[in-house]
């Protein structure tokens, strides 16, 4: 989501980082939840799930399920999202650490770039899925990015934190390098 800033009872908070997801969204990350059910939390438009860091930043021991918040200084007009639950904070490993999650406020495909997760079957080919994606957007484009070269690479999510350096990077990773040279380093002062 755009524009670092969000507005609880008139007050405006910043936002370190916070994602647009589907539904499926507790069924690929292993995200637990404090308040909530994952398997309703995300069911309608504009639904909202905030860390645990967060709820308490702004409300205290106090109970944030159904509190709104509305985002409105990027996009123009005002959107309001509803906390439905509350999830524990990633961990420091993790490649991202999202203040809250929501689902879009309209029911529809955002085009655009994004940070697409999927969870593939045990024995899916990752080769015909990198292929299904990228005859997808050559056939269902309608701007002028139809000219535009688009490659799709798939990397497993627990690579991510120490084995990814992609130009569009949530944060800055950890590197299996520097794990390597430590150990290394610590068998030598042993």
């Amino acid at each position: 989501m755009r524009g670092g800033l969000m507005k609880y009872n008139e007050r405006y908070y910043n936002i370190n980082q916070a994602f647009e997801c589907d539904s499926t969204f507790f069924q690929v990350f292993n995200a637990e939840l404090t308040i909530g059910n994952k398997l309703t939390v995300f069911e309608n438009p504009a639904s909202m799930v905030i860390s645990e860091t967060f709820a308490e930043s702004i409300f205290g021991r106090n109970n944030p399920i159904e509190r709104c918040f509305t985002q409105g200084q990027f996009y123009g007009e005002e959107q309001n999202f509803t906390v439905n639950g509350v999830m524990k904070d990633f961990p420091l490993n993790s490649h991202f650490h999202p203040d809250f999650v929501t689902t879009p406020v309209l029911d529809k495909f955002t085009y655009g770039w994004s940070w697409t997760y999927l969870l593939l079957a045990e024995n899916a080919n990752p080769e015909n899925v990198k292929k299904g994606f990228t005859n997808y957007l050559a056939e269902n484009r309608q701007d002028k990015t139809r000219e535009m070269k688009t490659e799709v690479h798939l990397q497993k999510l627990g690579d991510i934190h120490l084995n990814s350096d992609k130009l569009r990077e949530i944060e800055p990773n950890g590197n299996i390098r520097n794990i390597y040279v430590l150990g290394i380093a610590a068998l030598f002062c042993c």
